[in-house]
């Protein structure tokens, strides 16, 4: 939500991006999680976004996805 929110503003846009997405959710499926102020992790898996819902909203923002780490959840995105 705080990349979603620095894209739409556009007064800060980095060459680089890396995040965390959720490697548990289908390559396939664009999805998020719902955004509340107070929320806390659950200790679930419901939690941040998924690769191809980064990779849209990128796309989205002249940004393009670049790579992902194969052992972890990291995703890096440049400006294009």
């Amino acid at each position: 939500w705080i990349w979603r929110a620095l894209l739409t503003d556009g007064t800060f846009r980095p060459r680089v991006v890396a995040l965390d997405f959720n490697p548990d959710i289908p390559l396939n499926t664009a999805q998020v999680v719902k955004y509340e102020a107070t929320a806390e992790w659950d200790g679930t898996g419901y939690t941040v976004g998924s690769l191809l819902a980064y990779a849209l909203m990128a796309r989205a923002h002249d940004y393009s996805f670049a790579y992902a780490l194969e052992m972890g959840s990291h995703a890096f995105f440049v400006r294009s």
